[in-house]
């Protein structure tokens, strides 16, 4: 269930509960102000977070108070299982994942994959080469590399340099890029996304170009090198993205930073070395985020009825809650009970707070609307959706752009 779903199959899921359900941080915490769905959650058996490494920021800031409002909704306690190939310190993570008030067991597997890692350049020269001589050499440099192997990815930083990396290959060499050859980022249309997908699994493609959205666990069938057009800006990030080759038992994962400056040399010299002592970068995790905060404490008065304390109780067993301070707390329900006359910056109130009861409810009949339409950590974009015509009626979706 993800933005993605289909009305129709939303649907289904309310008739007919899934035993699986598998989501995202942001649609999950959606369903937590949806009746009927959470109807369906009273028995929740195993909660499973794969790629944790991924929410180290607010969005896993987030994701801990929903799945601590999830816990709050079954009769039993649900067993929490994070997983990750590339994350450190695994003792904080842990912290992260169980909240304040449960114990834990870490597994460390240590399986050493062997990997070929190098740092290379399509100038002789960085300090002395221009920029126009650089980008010239450096897709001659790209099509040798793709020549010498099977299938190939190559990360970009940007879904922009993406596009620009797939359009010089086919403008570059016309003949051997045409069909073998495509881009994968968040802002195409899911049915394109799934094709390429699809074709690497088929083994169509000899090359794509990807940003971030192949780096997680994708099975995108055999890929035997990686390529990273400048610093991942991460060891872990990295390390995903190479791992994406040799994806099998006793196979070697190959990568190839290519660089075309002194500060991507220095950076991804240094990951290099990082990766090959087997060295992990430490995560850092946002605690007492506010923002954050006000999110879900409006969520939850739409839930419910909720007493103060029992809801400060319930904030305080997420990991990054935890030492939160009730003053700040106070200040949230403020701000959201509408105490700061800000309607002259069209910012209202969403909740009521009745201190002599110490209750806290929803205010207005939009209090779902505008709760489900910001609800999230991931930035406000804004895009234009791409469509070939066919002069039939039958319009073809390509993507979105920024």
């Amino acid at each position: 269930r993800t933005g993605d779903t289909l009305s129709s199959e939303k649907q289904k899921q309310l008739k007919n509960s899934p035993h699986i359900l598998v989501t995202t941080p942001e649609t999950l915490a959606i369903t937590l102000t949806t009746k009927k769905l959470i109807e369906k959650f009273n028995a929740i058996e195993f909660i499973i977070i794969d790629e944790i490494h991924a929410m180290s920021n607010k969005r896993g800031v987030h994701m801990s108070l929903t799945i601590e409002r999830l816990q709050e909704l079954s009769a039993i306690t649900p067993v929490r299982i994070g997983l990750s190939a590339t994350i450190s310190p695994l003792e904080e993570v842990a912290r992260f994942l169980i909240g304040s008030e449960q114990e834990c067991v870490i597994a460390d597997v240590q399986f050493l994959k062997k990997t070929d890692i190098k740092v290379i350049t399509p100038t002789e020269d960085l300090i002395e080469a221009n920029i126009f001589e650089a980008h010239s050499k450096l897709y001659n440099l790209l099509d040798q590399l793709i020549e010498k192997h099977k299938t190939t990815i190559i990360f970009t930083n940007t879904r922009s340099a993406t596009e620009r990396v797939v359009h010089h290959l086919k403008e570059d060499f016309p003949k051997k890029y045409t069909e073998n050859i495509g881009a994968h980022h968040s802002s195409l249309s899911k049915e394109k996304r799934f094709q390429i997908e699809q074709n690497l699994r088929d083994g169509k493609l000899k090359v794509v170009v990807s940003s971030t959205s192949l780096e997680l666990g994708i099975d995108v069938g055999y890929i035997d090198l990686v390529i990273l057009l400048g610093s991942p800006k991460s060891v872990s990030r990295a390390l995903q993205r190479i791992g994406r080759a040799g994806h099998k038992l006793h196979e070697t994962a190959k990568g190839r930073f290519v660089i075309l400056d002194r500060d991507d040399l220095v950076e991804c010299s240094v990951m290099a070395k990082a990766i090959k002592e087997r060295k992990i970068d430490n995560i850092y995790i946002p605690k007492n985020c506010l923002d954050v905060l006000s999110q879900h404490i409006y969520s939850m008065a739409i839930q419910k009825v909720w007493n103060i304390d029992e809801m400060l109780s319930l904030i305080r067993k997420s990991y990054c809650y935890k030492h939160l301070e009730k003053s700040d707390f106070l200040s949230v329900i403020s701000y959201l009970a509408g105490d700061y006359s800000l309607e002259e910056r069209n910012v209202y109130a969403k909740i009521w707070y009745d201190s002599g009861t110490k209750q806290i409810g929803k205010r207005g009949k939009l209090a779902r609307v505008i709760s489900i339409t910001n609800m999230g950590t991931i930035p406000d974009e804004s895009f234009a959706t791409v469509v070939i015509g066919s002069g039939e009626g039958k319009d073809s979706v390509i993507g979105k752009i920024d």
